[in-house]
């Protein structure tokens, strides 16, 4: 993702506003009085994170919206999906494929497994986000 274009949270004056290293992607409408934004917080990749305001600029309730399984090594493969409807439903997953891999570095397909790690939570009209905590569900072939 290019952050170019995107305003980067300094560490000094803003710091009451964004406690971590991240860039401002966006601010969203509410279902309240309040402001809500998702800024990129910088790590391996660039995590969503979903913060709200009150009117006066004091956080309310922040949660990163990804799940962060993602692993990379031999016999890992990953998804991120991140979706906020227009009904203040959240949904974020990670879909994995794990397999266990020889010594050449090579899938042992009859070990492998899919599934999918996620969280379920809505942006209640207060300001606080709720998530559930993480749940797995397999998936067949």
């Amino acid at each position: 993702m290019d952050v170019d274009d995107l305003f980067e949270f300094p560490q000094d004056d803003l710091r009451k506003f964004n406690v971590n290293y991240s860039y401002a992607y966006c601010q969203i409408p509410t279902n309240g009085n309040f402001i809500a934004t998702i800024t990129l917080g910088v790590a391996d990749c660039y995590l969503p994170v979903l913060t709200t305001y009150t009117l006066n600029g004091e956080i309310i309730d922040e949660k990163a919206l990804a799940i962060g399984y993602g692993l990379v090594d031999c016999g890992h493969h990953t998804e991120d999906y991140m979706i906020l409807k227009k009904d203040y439903t959240i949904y974020v997953s990670d879909t994995l494929k794990v397999c266990e891999c020889d010594s050449s570095y090579k899938i042992i397909e009859e070990t492998c497994e899919q599934y999918v790690i996620y969280r379920e939570g809505r942006l209640l009209s207060d300001g606080k986000i709720e998530l559930t905590k993480t749940l797995r569900k397999n998936i067949r072939e």
